[in-house]
């Protein structure tokens, strides 16, 4: 509404109204485009807009012009961030110089990540980048654990699972493990010692997957993945292996930023409720956080991104038949209370503090700002606050 049909604007008008009509929820980048009046019937006589949401929270907005010479500098006083001519826009990318050139010693030590150009939608370029793929890549290398360094071929069996997805299959309703094989070789049928569970257990349904297609697999070495049927016994992290007992190093986690409060529409649907933000959280998409005392009915989750919201109410949806109603809380500090036999209720906190608990029953606070964590700090003589990323997993 606020642009006229038809009406030619000036540069300042123009370059204003890119900026000021620009608006989306999502993490996203994209382009408006706001006809100077020079020639409508060329494409590179237009004002383009580019938008950038990091993690969903704030914005910037850049404008471009490209148009011949005189308009760029025009453009360029009024206000665009990049003015161009038809030239520029006819330079080869080949031309384009890069600040870095591929360091393939700097790859293995984990300080750069390439970047390939493809379109896998029509099948352009996928073999090429496979094959380039596997060249670059290292072999199986040995992972820390606080047994030491675990090689890939001196020590027996051992992998950890690094990522849980539910209703893959959505007419089973099946849930898988993936794991990465670290040391020596898995065989079909073969018992291998879940360290967190304290127990031994045979890994069923085991398969690896190529985009939408399973295949079963008999045998599996260090540096395959493969996924196993999960009865809800793996979590993010666990640490499978065969003879003397041993724990991988903790796979980084991060400190959600953004929060919401959930409630579900259909008090009805309480167990599929239920059900799905206990798995979705599993899967390390988000982080649920209850009210001290109190059931699922109203919960609190907690995301990297706004984004992780969204998806969490369209999976809740589709694969669970459950509306909820989300709020959006001005939070953004998570803390874990280091000693847990502490009584949340007992601490002096700011009026705005909440306390809660996690899935695991640990203790936590939440935080609107810096501020109140200094406060809680400074008024609670002993009080050790952590954040998630740090904390050992329970």
């Amino acid at each position: 509404k606020l642009i006229e049909k038809g009406k030619v604007y000036g540069l300042k008008d123009a370059i204003a109204l890119a900026i000021k009509t620009n608006t989306t929820k999502f993490d996203a980048s994209l382009e408006a485009h706001v006809r100077l009046g020079v020639d409508p019937r060329q494409a590179d006589q237009n004002i383009r807009t580019t938008i950038v949401l990091p993690n969903g929270n704030g914005k910037t907005v850049r404008v471009a012009v490209f148009a011949p010479l005189d308009v760029c500098k025009a453009a360029k006083a009024a206000g665009a961030d990049i003015a161009e001519d038809e030239e520029f826009l006819k330079t080869p990318i080949k031309k384009v110089e890069f600040e870095e050139e591929f360091d393939e010693e700097a790859l293995m030590r984990g300080e750069m990540t390439p970047v390939c150009f493809g379109s896998a939608l029509t099948n352009f370029g996928v073999e090429p980048f496979l094959t380039h793929f596997l060249e670059m890549s290292t072999p199986p290398l040995a992972r820390e654990s606080d047994k030491g360094l675990i090689d890939p071929v001196e020590n027996d069996f051992s992998a950890f699972v690094f990522k849980i997805q539910a209703n893959m299959n959505k007419a089973h309703r099946d849930r898988i493990a993936f794991m990465r094989i670290v040391s020596r070789k898995f065989e079909k049928g073969m018992e291998v010692f879940h360290v967190q569970q304290n127990k031994k257990i045979k890994l069923s349904q085991r398969q690896q997957f190529m985009a939408q297609e399973r295949e079963i697999v008999e045998n599996a070495y260090a540096g395959d993945v493969i996924g196993v049927f999960d009865p809800g016994v793996f979590s993010i992290g666990d640490t499978l292996c065969c003879g003397k007992p041993f724990t991988f190093k903790p796979i980084p986690t991060f400190a959600p930023e953004h929060f919401a409060r959930v409630v579900q529409k259909d008090t009805m649907k309480r167990k599929q409720f239920t059900k799905g933000i206990t798995q979705i959280a599993q899967e390390g998409a988000i982080q649920v956080f209850q009210q001290i005392d109190s059931g699922m009915e109203e919960i609190i989750v907690g995301g990297v991104g706004v984004l992780q919201f969204e998806v969490l109410e369209q999976r809740l949806k589709s694969e669970y038949n459950v509306e909820i109603k989300l709020d959006i809380l001005p939070y953004q500090c998570v803390r874990w209370i280091e000693d847990q036999t502490l009584d949340p209720n007992k601490l002096n906190l700011t009026s705005e503090t909440k306390r809660l608990k996690d899935l695991k029953g640990r203790n936590l606070l939440l935080f609107m700002n810096n501020w109140g964590i200094k406060w809680a700090s400074d008024q609670n003589k002993g009080l050790v606050l952590t954040e998630f990323g740090n904390m050992d997993e329970a």
